[in-house]
């Protein structure tokens, strides 16, 4: 899936990056096993962090958040990220990635879904600032949009003009991106369907749901429901924790 929305570039010069996602669906058992699983893999350097990448691991966030009840959130979620996308082109291609993030995954996962996507990162500045904070705070809220959709580029337009400046207004927010699906060659590794993905970052849970309860829901509530048609999307809160490359990063 490509993204067909009209920006190309950024031009208030926010280095441009992207992301490889990988996300593992299953259960909050299997979150554990899943992060033994990357922990250990990643502590004795398979050969796959490149100085050009960084890499973070999303853990489902164990409180309730308020207003959303979407189900199960991923049982891990892992994010290769550099400002070369070539590299994570040919990473997507390595057989020690295939193999360690993957198809052990699945393994771990008992039959339920490990699926792939490379994003183009667009990060937000925050508001009552001019400029973009690097992603410190160690709480995402992630957003994961799908289809079907009569016009993606549309959705991905409308959604990127309107939705992350009143996300920038929420209480305590640290951080807000929104990641756009790229094509690249998978050889047959399966691919999520994901049309967008948007990230709000808050500093714990609490300061989440602090948010949720903020007069800024109502304008995003709005917002939505301008939303050009889609299928449908899932909300849930994740810990991130950076496992190769420098915080901050």
């Amino acid at each position: 899936m490509k993204s067909t929305a009209s920006h190309a570039l950024r031009n208030d010069g926010v280095i441009l990056s992207y992301s490889l996602f990988v996300f593992c669906e299953g259960s909050c058992a299997q979150s554990q096993l899943l992060e033994e699983h990357f922990r250990e893999v990643f502590a004795r350097d398979p050969g796959l962090g490149k100085s050009c990448i960084t890499l973070d691991l999303f853990l489902p966030e164990p409180e309730d958040i308020h207003l959303f009840d979407d189900g199960p959130a991923p049982a891990a979620v892992l994010e290769f990220s550099s400002t070369e996308v070539a590299s994570l082109k040919a990473l997507v291609q390595d057989d020690v990635f295939q193999q360690l993030c993957v198809q052990a995954p699945r393994s771990l996962l008992s039959g339920n879904s490990v699926t792939l996507g490379l994003f183009r990162s667009l990060p937000f500045p925050i508001s009552g600032s001019d400029s973009v904070a690097p992603r410190r705070a160690g709480l995402s809220f992630l957003v994961r949009y799908y289809g079907p959709m009569p016009d993606e580029g549309a959705f991905q337009d409308f959604y990127t003009a309107n939705h992350p400046p009143i996300l920038g207004r929420l209480p305590a927010v640290r951080n807000v991106f929104c990641y756009l699906p790229q094509e690249f060659q998978a050889d047959g590794l399966p691919l999520s369907e994901i049309t967008l993905i948007n990230e709000v970052v808050f500093d714990d849970v609490e300061h989440l749901n602090a948010a949720l309860q903020s007069d800024v829901v109502a304008a995003l509530k709005a917002d939505s429901a301008q939303f050009p048609p889609f299928g449908h999307s899932t909300h849930h809160a994740m810990r991130r924790d950076r496992l190769l490359g420098k915080a901050g990063d």
